[in-house]
């Protein structure tokens, strides 16, 4: 490994949760597995401008921190597909 520490860009929150730039920052997510990931030199970089909120957490850390979720919406639809295929 050659050492060089990795982050995400956070922008703000949903609920508990960090919002996230997208990939390349393009939009914001709370998914973390569409999150971009930065080396810390380009985080450093990104948040030094002072009129934005943005800041950097590390990678290794939000990966630790992340838990699983479930979106009401997707579960609601499934309940009534299957509800469907009961009838």
């Amino acid at each position: 490994m050659n050492g060089t520490k990795y982050c995400y860009i956070v922008n703000g929150y949903c609920g508990d949760c960090f919002r996230f730039w997208k990939i390349d920052g393009h939009g914001y997510t709370i998914d973390l597995n569409e999150a971009w990931k930065v080396t810390e030199k380009d985080a450093a970089k990104i948040c030094s401008d002072k009129d934005r909120r943005d800041f950097a957490i590390y990678s290794d850390l939000a990966e630790k921190a992340a838990r699983l979720h479930v979106n009401s919406e997707i579960y609601r639809e499934l309940v009534r597909v299957i509800d469907k295929e009961i009838e």
